[in-house]
C-alpha cells in the first residue's frame, strides 16, 4: 500500500505539475494576445460613445456660430460697432497724435 502511494506521488506529482505548467503557459500566451479585458473594452466603447456624442454637439454649436457670423445681420452689427468705435476713438487718436 505504501509502495503504491509512493509510486503515485513520484509519478503522478510531476505529471500533474507538468500539465498545470503547460496550462499556465497557454493561459499566459492567451493573455498576451488579448491585452484588453472585456471590462476595459466595455469602458473604452462607452467612452468612445460619449466622445462621439460630445463631438456631434460641438459640431452643431460650430454650425450655429457659423450661421450667426455669416448672416447679413451679423455684418450690420459689426459695421455699426466699427462706425461707433471710429466715431468715438478717432478724434481721441487724432488729438493724441497732434499733441506729440
Amino acid at each position: 500500500m505504501q509502495a503504491l502511494l509512493v509510486l503515485l506521488i513520484v509519478i503522478g506529482l510531476p505529471v500533474i505539475g507538468g500539465l498545470l505548467l503547460a496550462a499556465y503557459y497557454r493561459w499566459l500566451r492567451h493573455k498576451e494576445r488579448t491585452p484588453i479585458s472585456p471590462q476595459q473594452l466595455y469602458q473604452i466603447e462607452k467612452e468612445l460613445q460619449e466622445l462621439r456624442s460630445e463631438n456631434q454637439q460641438l459640431r452643431q454649436r460650430v454650425q450655429n456660430l457659423e450661421t450667426i457670423v455669416a448672416s447679413v445681420d451679423w455684418d450690420q452689427v459689426t459695421a455699426k460697432r466699427s462706425s461707433v468705435l471710429e466715431e468715438t476713438y478717432l478724434p481721441v487718436k487724432k488729438q493724441i497724435l497732434n499733441d506729440d
